[in-house]
């Protein structure tokens, strides 16, 4: 896409120069479209190289077929043409930015949100397709998390949804990605990581939750499932696993880690991790 809108404005300023070459002063009409379309095709930045290099280039013969006045008078009005266009543009940019942000952000907790998950999803599925990475997901849920709404109130819930996705994003690493899965149940992707070091980051932060002293307060803990993404396995696939892991996990008695039953290549990292 960029190739082509590169190609497009490229296209429209060597017509535009040659029919003033060809038509001379009068068809400088055709420079007031040219720039308004350039910020259209392309990002700012360059669409005003377009524009300088549009009129850069109509200067000579501008200069040759039109009087001073006229001149500084058609300059004038492609300055001002290029400053609207520059300004409905960066708007439009600023509105398409804050409505794709709306789109796939949870506005409570600030994490990314279910659509933005499955668009993830998807894309891991396909780039471990293609390179074999090794992508890791787990599903967290807060447990005993309907007590504190029943007890404390609603406001005081969604201040622990808060402070919880703050303690896991202060204990994975930036290239991690956390989602509101949906109600107090999130979903972490670790790209690069196999079982074993999905289940260290899982246990990391039940630790994390465990040690935190405002949700110790409310006696939250956290249940979790953890999938490896396996060879030719879809996303949805993927989260029935790691939802059926978690599933164990809150049946078995609550915060504890569960791995999805056909990983086997988990071993003994579990007894390993969790033999104290």
């Amino acid at each position: 896409v960029r190739i082509t809108r590169w190609l497009m404005n490229i296209c429209c300023l060597v017509g535009v120069i040659a029919s003033l070459y060809l038509k001379g002063a009068a068809a400088a009409y055709w420079l007031f479209p040219f720039m308004v379309v350039s910020f259209f095709l392309s990002e700012i930045r360059y669409a005003y190289l377009f524009n300088s290099t549009a009129v850069l280039l109509s200067l000579p013969v501008l200069i040759r077929d039109k009087e001073m006045g006229e001149l500084l008078v058609i300059l004038g009005a492609l300055l001002m043409t290029s400053l609207i266009a520059y300004i409905f543009a960066s708007w439009t940019r600023h509105q398409r930015e804050l409505l794709s942000k709306m789109a796939t952000i949870d506005h409570l907790t600030g994490v990314q949100n279910r659509r933005a998950l499955t668009k993830k999803l998807r894309e891991s599925v396909e780039m471990s397709g293609r390179t074999g990475e090794e992508i890791s997901i787990i599903l967290m849920d807060l447990d005993y998390f309907k007590q504190v709404n029943d007890q404390h109130g609603h406001t005081q819930g969604d201040q622990l949804l808060i402070h919880f996705c703050q303690l896991v994003s202060n204990n994975i690493r930036l290239t991690d990605r956390l989602y509101r899965y949906g109600g107090e149940e999130f979903i972490l992707i670790l790209r690069g990581y196999g079982l074993p070091q999905a289940m260290m980051v899982a246990e990391k932060l039940r630790r994390a939750v465990l040690d935190d002293e405002k949700l110790a307060t409310h006696d939250v803990t956290v249940s979790s499932g953890v999938a490896v993404l396996r060879c030719g396995e879809t996303e949805d696939q993927w989260l029935h696993r790691v939802d059926s892991a978690l599933y164990q996990s809150k049946n078995n008695g609550r915060n504890q880690i569960t791995p999805a039953e056909d990983d086997a290549d988990y071993g003994d990292t579990k007894s390993a991790l969790f033999s104290e």
